[in-house]
């Protein structure tokens, strides 16, 4: 299998030390297995995106000496791609809309998860704001009966989000690692999966 390795880099601020470092461990990957490093901007945050941030990014990766073999890719060119694959996997069963209001009970969201597809498309036609979530599983434990399995991964328990209302950044990065069969993925922790409500009104 060839190697496919990525940088991924959001021009919401300068290249800092920590992307460097992943944009490094990236290429050298690529680099030794002779494989391809494929640079890809994440630049579908549009409130924080700016050209000089793009720019400053291309600049230091050059800098540093780390020259990529495809891209850079601009995911802000994919938003709809991605909004119709989130949409697919509701149809599915395997995601639901949240239509949870900002500054609701942390837990809101859980009343969503069930809700048929026919009361959710309705809701969703009506004009309903909405983010999409992953539809996690429930395990039986022993006598702590059943327990959200994606609490047991992770300490929150909170079922993260592919698409908030404002943007579909936290979903591209997974779709397009499959749709570029990315392989393998070299990266850091992602902390915005946690990051629940949309704080503005723009429906998908």
């Amino acid at each position: 299998m060839e190697v496919r390795v990525r940088f991924a880099p959001s021009p919401t601020g300068h290249l800092h030390i920590g992307g460097a470092r992943t944009a490094l461990f990236n290429w050298l990957f690529a680099r030794k297995n002779k494989g391809l490093f494929i640079l890809r901007i994440e630049d579908t945050d549009e409130k924080r995106s700016s050209e000089e941030m793009v720019r400053g990014i291309l600049d230091g990766l050059s800098w540093l000496g780390l020259d990529w073999d495809e891209g850079p890719f601009f995911q802000s060119e994919g938003v709809n791609r991605h909004r119709e694959l989130a949409l697919r996997l509701v149809e599915e069963g395997k995601a639901y809309r949240d239509f949870s209001d900002p500054g609701a009970d942390p837990d809101s969201y859980l009343s969503y998860r069930d809700l048929s597809l026919p009361e959710s498309d309705e809701a969703a036609a009506a004009g309903k704001s909405f983010a999409i979530r992953f539809k996690v599983p429930s395990v039986h434990i022993g006598d702590a009966g059943n327990r959200d399995l994606f609490a047991l991964v992770r300490g929150n328990g909170l079922h993260f989000v592919l698409i908030r209302v404002s943007s579909t950044y936290l979903a591209e990065e997974g779709f397009e690692v499959h749709l570029v069969e990315t392989s393998p993925t070299i990266g850091g922790k992602m902390a915005k999966l946690d990051r629940t409500f949309p704080t503005d009104d723009c429906s998908i």
